[in-house]
């Protein structure tokens, strides 16, 4: 159903919640890669054009999902024509005249590499889909794959990481800590119930960092037998509260 303006101290605005017309905005670029015709938009949103320039800007400088690590936005506003379409930008694609391709394959294939080596599904499939991506994103496909990727199992080599937890507690920790859950941790036959803030891979294991009682400890992955994600959600801790350099060993962990 097409918006209505109002008259509201003199001006013209928006009959529904801005909020609700941004919503629908994103919904429509997200799912159209035409995108939406801006007099289209105007008409069923209802909006005049200084609205228009609004939310357009609102997306383009406010809506951290829509911004690149460039700084620039993916969203745009083209002409096809004489018709003026809001849409989004596709992912930029990386070719051989691109300064950080070197490194962007380097760094996928340790990411990759690394994950592969860890031998759990969750990280193997996330290891699978890190380097489709990657691949997806290359122009010059033939060159780069079969010059710069052929050999790059031999230039960038990541050793073997010791993780011998099951993949249901891998698993259930990931999700935890995304989701900012609390989880019942049981380790040599005791159980605790902790906010889940990090994990993090070193040279002797994949470690888990949390919080029990306002103190912060860390644990390492193989020595849990059973992950319990609870319904408890928590508030992660902001950088000044927390980094995952200011966690201690925990009793479970046995010395070197």
């Amino acid at each position: 159903m097409s918006g209505m303006l109002i008259h509201k101290g003199g001006d013209l605005v928006p009959e529904q919640p801005i909020s609700l017309n941004l919503a629908r905005i994103v919904h429509r670029l997200m799912t159209s890669p035409r995108g939406w015709r801006v007099e289209q938009m105007r008409g069923e949103l209802g909006i005049a054009q200084r609205t228009y320039r609004k939310y357009r800007q609102t997306l383009q400088y406010d809506f951290h999902p829509w911004r690149r690590r460039d700084g620039t936005t993916a969203l745009v506003e083209v002409e096809d024509g004489s018709t003026r379409y809001l849409r989004l930008r596709p992912p930029r694609a990386l070719g051989t005249t691109d300064p950080d391709l070197e490194a962007m394959a380097a760094a996928v294939h340790f990411a990759t590499s690394v994950l592969f080596e860890m031998g759990s599904a969750p990280f193997v499939r996330a290891a699978e889909l890190l380097m489709a991506d990657f691949r997806a994103s290359l122009r010059d496909r033939d060159f780069i794959l079969h010059g710069l990727l052929a050999d790059a199992d031999r230039m960038f080599v990541a050793e073997a990481c010791p993780v011998g937890a099951p993949d249901p507690v891998i698993a259930n920790l990931i999700r935890a800590i995304a989701n900012r859950r609390y989880i019942s941790m049981t380790a040599n036959g005791a159980s605790r119930r902790v906010a889940p803030l990090s994990l993090i891979l070193r040279a002797t294991g994949l470690y888990c960092t949390f919080s029990i009682g306002g103190d912060l400890s860390e644990i390492r992955v193989d020595q849990l037998s059973a992950i319990e994600i609870l319904a408890d959600v928590f508030d992660y801790p902001p950088p000044s509260r927390y980094s995952p350099a200011t966690a201690r060993r925990d009793e479970h962990e046995p010395e070197e």
